[in-house]
């Protein structure tokens, strides 16, 4: 088979995807960046407060209500065995989708007085969540049409899309605030809603590959064919909720233990190290998860893909982290200011987790590929669990240095909870050369986590000029050899 005689082929097109959409993340970061400057100069705090909590309160809403539409069917999509199962799965995601943003709109509409009150304590902005109810509409619409993209590996495509779609957000917003000052929040952020949608419309999948259009399908045909990613949905929407409580529980009691500023900073680290660095495990993932979910009724194909995965994440991670663990002081301050250094213990010791990482994170995709979403409810609920007793004990232990600890003993423990599912319940195992690089890895975050503590700076920055040479010279073999392939 490809997948095992052309594994340099495979990585190739890991390796790029992975660089295609990073790049896509980054402009995604950079225009919001820019949005938020902007809003904070020319509004002022309460404008950036009031934007904050309106994207917080659609985010909620579009969680809640959507099912999980934007990563749930890309498994039907991408696993149909042929034409005719592809035409009726993607036509079920379309209707599904339009249903659950009408559904979404429609709750947000009737419910708007009490999101208002909820949400900034009056019913002052009770008109502007009327007006984003068309937001949530068009988000549910948007997220299917990439789910589709995804599912039928056009990934240019999405790419082209999310790109398009964030620079014209960008464009049309920002003088929307310029002149209507804080009356233009509610319509900036609709026009980003509607520029997104435009953008994903002009690109969308309006055929299958020989032409043949969608169907039109049936009630009973679209509840027959929506019911398994729909239910998924159910399971990634209740572990996402389980998630947001979980994070919310212990913000709470860190603020009433620590104080706001202290949280601030927990935060400013959890971001940097959480977010930033997980552009690369989301841009690996878009690729991945459709990949897997082709072949996932075979044990060896799943399996030395999930291998595949994650020989090149733990490549790209390490340098990476070791990168960020050299230039951490630097990172922090350019991102938030001197006032947050205290921050960069948690960042040095958070990173040792990361290997765990994208190890658990590659594993935990087979869950999601087998659709078995009552096993991924579990293994999300446990890892919430030992999220919170983890980061008790490491805040009690030692502070925000003793969280960074918690975060990579989290990550830990969610490696062996997913590996037992993974090695016992699907019989499945991992490559030999891929553990030994991983633990290796692991070892070297830990020693340049401890240097860089000691601030013994010249170890971490050694190695991450190492492992990126060493990095590269895999990736290129990985690129030339996927290139000889499609050449031949």
């Amino acid at each position: 088979m490809a997948a095992v005689d052309k594994s340099g082929n495979v990585s190739g097109k890991v390796v790029k995807t992975m660089w295609l959409f990073s790049w896509v993340q980054l402009v995604s970061i950079g225009c919001g960046v820019i949005r938020t400057k902007l809003v904070a100069l020319w509004l002022g705090t309460i404008g950036v407060g009031v934007f904050g909590l309106f994207n917080i309160a659609l985010d909620s809403i579009t969680t809640l209500t959507q099912l999980g539409i934007r990563q749930s069917p890309v498994r039907n999509i991408a696993a149909a065995k042929d034409e005719s199962a592809l035409c009726r799965v993607v036509a079920a995601v379309k209707r599904w989708a339009w249903l659950l943003g009408i559904i979404g709109a429609f709750l947000t509409l009737i419910f708007s007085q009490q999101l208002s009150q909820l949400t900034f304590g009056c019913e002052k902005y009770t008109i502007g969540f009327i007006i984003l109810s068309g937001a949530v509409m068009m988000s549910a619409v948007t997220n299917g049409q990439l789910a589709i993209m995804q599912g039928m590996d056009k990934l240019n495509r999405l790419a082209k899309a999310t790109v398009w779609g964030t620079i014209g957000g960008l464009a049309v917003s920002v003088p929307l605030y310029y002149y209507l000052g804080e009356d233009g929040i509610v319509w900036s952020i609709l026009a980003y809603f509607a520029c997104q949608a435009l953008a994903v419309y002009f690109l969308r999948v309006k055929k299958i590959e020989v032409g043949r259009t969608m169907p039109m399908l049936s009630n009973t045909t679209l509840l027959a064919e929506g019911k398994e990613f729909i239910t998924l949905g159910i399971y990634m929407t209740l572990s996402v909720f389980i998630a947001m409580a979980v994070n919310y529980i212990f913000m709470a009691y860190l603020n009433h233990e620590a104080g706001i500023d202290f949280v601030g900073k927990y935060q400013a680290g959890y971001t940097i190290v959480n977010k930033y660095l997980g552009l690369l495990f989301t841009a690996i993932g878009l690729e991945f998860f459709p990949r897997i979910s082709k072949v996932q009724s075979s044990v060896r194909r799943v399996s030395i893909f999930v291998g595949h995965e994650v020989f090149v994440a733990v490549l790209v991670i390490l340098p990476g982290a070791t990168l960020m663990m050299t230039l951490d002081d630097v990172i922090i301050r350019l991102l938030y200011s001197s006032e947050f250094d205290a921050t960069a213990g948690y960042v040095s010791a958070a990173l040792i987790g990361t290997v765990f990482r994208a190890v658990s994170w590659c594993m935990a995709y087979t869950l999601l590929a087998r659709g078995d979403g009552r096993i991924y409810l579990l293994t999300e609920s446990l890892s919430g669990v030992a999220f919170l007793l983890l980061s008790y004990w490491g805040y009690h232990w030692g502070g925000l240095y003793g969280l960074g600890l918690a975060y990579s003993a989290w990550y830990v423990i969610y490696t062996l909870i997913v590996g037992i599912v993974y090695f016992s319940r699907y019989k499945m195992s991992l490559n030999r050369r891929v553990v030994l690089l991983s633990m290796v890895a692991m070892l070297l975050m830990a020693g340049c986590a401890w240097a860089r503590i000691e601030d013994i700076r010249f170890i971490p920055a050694l190695v991450a000029i190492i492992s990126s040479i060493l990095a590269l010279k895999v990736i290129k073999k990985m690129i030339a050899s996927r290139r000889r392939s499609d050449n031949g």
